[in-house]
């Protein structure tokens, strides 16, 4: 019985095989799923603190829609008051959105009143955005709300 090997050993040697397989394909996408999990959880948060610093600073310098100056405005922020946003500040990111740099991401920020459109902003991209976020707030007088895209 030299050199014979049994059906069993065969059987078996397979099973671990295939066992060993599906562990591993089973980990890689159990890890890569972390990974991708994380870096979403990343960008949320940094969209929340952007949406924050928009929402509820009024910017550094506090008035530097009047300014027209990008080297000087450090922050962009658009609030009057925490969520009420002026709308000044609104009609001058809108019409010179390209000159501010305001965040090292891609992103895109729209902001309505019940009526209209008040700034769009950013890039527009065919693909979805990454993460999306939302708050309510006045504008002046309105209720309205602003939204933030980020890619």
């Amino acid at each position: 019985m030299l050199g014979q090997i049994r059906v069993e050993f065969i059987f078996g040697v397979a099973v671990f095989a295939i066992l060993i397989f599906f562990i591993t394909a089973q980990t890689n996408i159990f890890y890569s799923s972390v990974f991708t999990d994380s870096k979403t959880d990343a960008l949320r948060a940094r969209a929340i603190g952007i949406m924050r610093s928009l929402t509820e600073t009024p910017g550094d310098p506090k008035d530097w829609q009047f300014l027209f100056d990008v080297n000087i405005t450090k922050r962009v922020g658009l609030a009057e008051s925490s969520l009420k946003l002026e709308p000044s500040k609104l009609n001058v990111l809108d019409r010179n959105c390209h000159l501010f740099d305001i965040y090292d991401v891609t992103y895109r920020i729209r902001a309505y009143n019940s009526t209209h459109r008040l700034l769009s902003c950013g890039l527009n991209r065919p693909q979805p955005p990454t993460v999306i976020i939302t708050r309510y707030v006045l504008i002046g007088n309105d209720m309205g709300n602003i939204t933030l895209e980020l890619y």
